[in-house]
């Protein structure tokens, strides 16, 4: 069992997985360059995949080279704000707020906020995939509790490509990140629905699959870190840009205003004595 691997034993399966993609791949066209410095250098990168496959490197190794391949195609190490649709942020569609009993991050989606649109659906995936490297760089171990916001859903809201594409990234994507998929008040139109996205599951993930209420709820996440709609007493709200990077991006303006302003009293104003900062 992985759990009984001692961290020597542990050490000993990351480096047999870095040397052998380095030695098979490092060349390649296949990866991005800053995907294979992580393989080179980041040791619990490595350790998610051999976690995710239970200690199986040969497995590990496979998820690996797949998941990197795909990492390159998606361009993952290019998405940012910037360059992503700016309604989907402006919509709140998906966000980490608060965690769970065991200090997992929450991912919230709502899920009546998207549409199954053929044409809109790959700028989605951009945003979802987004926020899930976000998170998995903010966390180099542990894992997350995804929250599926199911109120107020119709059929038109269940766009089973995604759904498809969201357990493909929990499976060879974003390896042992999931710790809980909660699908909160799920209309009973859409019994039938979640009938086949459980039949892509794996034994072992459909336990982590939890269909349930507000006071179900509660017993996963304290009462004070649970938005009040779930049925806690948590009163935030989502806004877009979030306060740190509103904050943030109010400090950086002022020091370049401070900075521009400086250089101008300087050089074209022939003051050099700045007694008071602006």
């Amino acid at each position: 069992a992985l759990s009984d691997r001692t961290p020597a034993m542990a050490d000993q399966s990351v480096s047999e997985m870095r040397q052998r993609f380095l030695t098979e791949h490092q060349a390649s066209a296949d990866f991005d360059s800053r995907d294979v410095d992580r393989v080179r250098s980041d040791d619990a990168y490595l350790m998610r995949f051999i976690r995710h496959r239970k200690g199986n490197v040969n497995n590990a190794y496979e998820t690996l080279v797949k998941c990197l391949k795909w990492r390159k195609t998606f361009c993952v190490n290019d998405l940012s704000e910037a360059t992503i649709d700016r309604r989907y942020f402006e919509m709140g569609i998906g966000y980490v707020h608060s965690e769970d009993k065991k200090g997992n991050p929450l991912l919230i989606l709502n899920i009546r906020l998207h549409k199954k649109n053929a044409q809109t659906l790959p700028e989605f995936k951009r945003y979802v995939v987004y926020c899930l490297e976000k998170q998995a760089r903010a966390m180099p171990v542990g894992q997350m509790t995804v929250l599926f916001d199911m109120t107020d859903t119709a059929l038109s809201n269940m766009d089973l490509d995604f759904m498809k594409f969201f357990i493909d990234c929990f499976k060879h994507y974003f390896p042992n990140m999931l710790e809980l998929l909660l699908v909160f008040n799920m209309p009973w139109i859409l019994q039938a629905a979640w009938k086949i996205i459980r039949s892509w599951l794996s034994e072992d993930a459909r336990q982590l699959v939890k269909f349930v209420n507000k006071a179900e709820l509660l017993g996963i996440v304290d009462s004070d870190k649970l938005l009040v709609k779930f049925g806690g007493t948590d009163t935030w709200e989502y806004q877009y840009p979030q306060q740190e990077d509103v904050t943030e991006a109010t400090g950086t303006s002022k020091r370049v205003c401070y900075f521009i302003t400086l250089y101008l009293l300087r050089n074209h104003l022939n003051i050099t004595c700045i007694c008071e900062e602006l």
